[in-house]
């Protein structure tokens, strides 16, 4: 998606649909702030793999099925990524105060 999302005021941008999982920090706006951007869809469909790689891209999965926790409180967003695999297994964390 290349909708101005910062310039709407969001703090990050959350989606499904790829069959994997990513972390993208951008600044599409040129404040000097990045924005996370997340791709959660390893939900159970299969997974896919990566046709390219954004410059931005800070974590990237795809090995097993996998959700992500948005905790929010008063002070922020903690949201976790993680795989079903082992009993469950944290493979990213990011925190938005």
């Amino acid at each position: 998606m290349q909708w101005p999302f910062e310039a709407w005021g969001a703090t990050a941008v959350i989606s499904g649909h790829d069959h994997d999982y990513e972390r993208i920090l951008r600044d599409d706006n040129a404040d000097g702030k990045m924005m996370p951007y997340f791709v959660t869809g390893l939900g159970g469909q299969g997974q896919d793999g990566f046709a390219g790689q954004d410059p931005g891209s800070q974590v990237r999965y795809n090995s097993d099925f996998g959700t992500m926790i948005v905790t929010a409180s008063n002070t922020g967003l903690a949201l976790e990524f993680w795989s079903v695999s082992g009993g469950g297994k944290l493979i990213d964390s990011y925190t938005i105060a």
